[in-house]
């Protein structure tokens, strides 16, 4: 003797109805345009930072009043740029009158460039490009971290020896 056990819902006077066929779902037509919807400003800007070309990246810059706007983050382009590791478009940003000690939560673009995954070639081009605008070297985020112990927790050799160069404050919290 078998024994089919069903949950206690089920019953064998619904198996015939054609209500409950899985097979059939109707298609709805969609509402959506072929052409893709035009970005806003921040937006373009903000992919420009991180995928366009320099050349595209001054263009619209130049075409548009507001330099330095924030994005939906709070960062500035600067800020954006630097964790990229976009050394040309941060020198360019700088020129026209960037605040490289400018913070989000305590979080600068120095900051921001010591704590990017980005290659360290790059990185350490964009310290330099920093530099001739006196960032503060001895900043400290939210939580008490320079961006020299950033760059020592990525292992950037280069970028730590070139930040204990420019006088480093080396304190312990202890």
């Amino acid at each position: 003797m078998s024994v089919i056990i069903r949950p206690e819902y089920s019953s064998d006077e619904y198996s015939d109805l054609d209500e409950y066929d899985f097979d059939y779902i109707p298609c709805k037509k969609s509402n959506y345009s072929s052409t893709p919807a035009q970005k806003d400003y921040k937006s373009q800007l903000y992919d420009l930072t991180l995928y366009g070309t320099y050349e595209e990246f001054v263009n619209l810059l130049q075409n548009n009043s507001n330099k330095f706007d924030f994005d939906y983050d709070g960062w500035t382009l600067l800020m954006t740029a630097a964790s990229h590791g976009q050394y040309e478009k941060m020198k360019y940003l700088l020129e026209l009158g960037a605040d490289p000690n400018y913070n989000y939560n305590m979080f600068t673009a120095l900051i921001a460039v010591c704590d990017s995954s980005k290659s360290e070639e790059d990185l350490y081009k964009c310290i330099q490009v920093l530099e001739k605008f006196n960032p503060n070297f001895n900043v400290e985020d939210r939580h008490g971290v320079t961006p020299l112990m950033y760059a020592s927790k990525h292992g950037y050799m280069k970028i730590v020896k070139y930040l204990l160069e420019k006088c480093v404050s080396i304190s312990l919290p202890f």
